[in-house]
């Protein structure tokens, strides 16, 4: 809660790598609990796999989109949406003067 009794609520423009990490290690909590409740592994391999094969995709998305202005496509319309508001803040913020942590491996 900020000075003015409202509730902070994390967007892209704020997000820092600190807070990103938090985030991330509460989502990994959630899915340990979701899969013990339906008993199921949620880090199984082919999961992982299947994982780094999306998270690839997206990171070239995302390469070819910055630097080429090159449209978003071959995604659902969940993760479409996603990357085009990502790549609208990018673009804003970039312009603004902010900074971001680049991550070059995933």
């Amino acid at each position: 809660m900020n000075d003015s009794g409202s509730v902070d609520v994390p967007n892209l423009q704020n997000v820092c790598s600190v807070f990103t990490f938090q985030l991330l290690a509460i989502y990994e909590r959630i899915i340990v609990v979701e899969g013990l409740v339906w008993g199921i592994n949620s880090f199984d391999q082919w999961g992982v796999e299947s994982g780094k094969s999306l998270a690839t995709q997206v990171r070239k998305q995302l390469h070819a989109s910055r630097k080429k202005c090159e449209p978003v496509e071959g995604f659902n319309f969940s993760t479409t949406t996603m990357l085009k508001r990502y790549l609208e803040v990018w673009k804003k913020a970039s312009f603004n003067g902010h900074t971001f942590v680049r991550f070059n491996s995933l």
